[in-house]
């Protein structure tokens, strides 16, 4: 397919601790983590935002630098695609084994299963939920049951729910380690205490079936997905405190920033929306492409979103929003296709930056700056922040050899 892409200039930030908090109004695309060919499962950040675990739709498990952006290790193994969870300091994950009939604890340092719960369901994308302090986990078991388990021992603490009652499906544990709130398969949440196992509240979602919930990370909000794509927010003891007025169409999952002061949603319709949690005023949506999983950096800097062309894409960035035009290159093309990635020029557009600087059909753009190009997509997600007059450096391919250009950024032309 043809696209007409309008380009601009970024200026690729370092993706570390250092810098200022997320801001929505001045995010942009600021680095890239290839990590396969195939879709993103899941992620989590380490607690010190430095390192992504990842899991793949195909089961690979890996950890990445975020700053390098290099891939660390590898686990050994297969495993099912579906949530990856992190012990607090970093060094433990919790994944669904290959098998959909376990639940795995290995050590990402050593990369060794220190213990595997077996006779659990770990199809539902939330059946599991480590504790926050990593010493206990909860199971929907294969008989509908669900349990607290000791990680040390393997031995069952406490009985959330009995066998057989199909009330089990997604849950989540509370960020203090005091509530474990459970969405059934009868439609209904119920809260718990999982150290006494006493039930603390409870609200029906009239028909709608376990899709995703979360808290928020004071623990003073939890937030539920429905079936019909409205997010949704409880108090502690399950009292409705708001619905978001938009349906978004099919989110599946919500991520908050480390202050809690902001909420992403992903979209199926190819973009994140992101709210002021004080005042539920939207403050942007972010043109993300098809978004499997995302999440906030555990340092408040960064937006990670997991994407289907098995890419993890990293916003960040801050200062002053930038005025002016967005910037426009004037090329159509599409993505190259085999391991060199980058984006084939089939056509230039008369009079156009593009034309100017000498690019030529037959050029393959591999890198903006120091932004690498691995598809029309990821071309068009540096696009987004530039602006008319930037100068950008374009790196380039022709007949096999890479080229640099200076490209100076024209206005985009109306009824492009």
């Amino acid at each position: 397919m043809l696209r007409l892409l309008a380009l601009a200039a970024l200026f690729l930030a370092d993706v570390t601790p250092r810098g200022e908090f997320f801001r929505p109004e001045s995010a942009r695309l600021i680095g890239s983590l290839s990590v396969s060919r195939t879709p993103i499962g899941s992620f989590t950040y380490t607690r010190d935002g430095r390192k992504l675990v990842v899991l793949t739709l195909e089961g690979k498990l890996s950890v990445w630098d975020v700053a390098a952006r290099r891939e660390l290790r590898q686990v050994p193994g297969s495993f099912f695609s579906t949530r990856v969870q992190l012990s607090h300091d970093g060094t433990r994950a919790l994944v669904p084994g290959a098998d959909r009939r376990s639940v795995r604890l290995i050590d990402l340092e050593k990369g060794e299963e220190l213990r595997t719960f077996s006779d659990v369901q770990p199809i539902q994308g939330q059946s599991y939920a480590l504790s926050p302090d990593g010493r206990r986990v909860a199971l929907v078991r294969k008989d509908m049951s669900v349990k607290i388990t000791d990680i040390a021992t393997n031995a069952d603490l406490k009985t959330l729910i009995e066998a057989g009652t199909g009330q089990c499906g997604s849950m989540d544990w509370s960020p203090d380690g005091k509530l474990l709130a459970i969405h059934g398969w009868d439609s209904t949440v119920r809260i718990f205490d999982p150290a006494s196992g006493e039930m603390k509240g409870s609200f029906a979602e009239m028909g709608r079936l376990p899709l995703y919930l979360t808290y928020s990370p004071d623990s003073s909000t939890l937030v539920v997905v429905t079936q019909e794509a409205r997010v949704r927010m409880y108090d502690r003891s399950g009292r409705e405190l708001r619905t978001l007025d938009e349906a978004l169409t099919g989110p599946r999952m919500v991520a908050f920033s480390r202050d809690g002061l902001l909420m992403a949603a992903a979209d199926f319709g190819g973009k994140i929306r992101i709210w002021n949690t004080r005042t539920w005023q939207k403050l942007r949506d972010l043109d993300a492409g098809f978004v499997r999983h995302l999440a906030f950096s555990s340092d408040g800097r960064v937006l990670a979103m997991g994407s289907t062309d098995g890419v993890v894409r990293l916003w960040g960035g801050s200062g002053p929003v930038r005025s002016g035009a967005p910037g426009y290159l004037g090329i159509k093309g599409n993505s190259t296709e085999g391991e060199a990635g980058g984006a084939d020029i089939l056509e230039i557009v008369p009079g156009s930056p593009a034309e100017t600087a000498g690019l030529k059909p037959g050029d393959r753009i591999v890198k903006v700056r120091n932004t690498d190009v691995d598809s029309f997509e990821s071309l068009r997600l540096v696009v987004m922040s530039l602006r008319e007059g930037d100068e950008v450096e374009i790196t380039y391919r022709r007949d096999g050899v890479d080229a640099k250009v200076k490209v100076k950024l024209a206005g985009r032309p109306s009824g492009e």
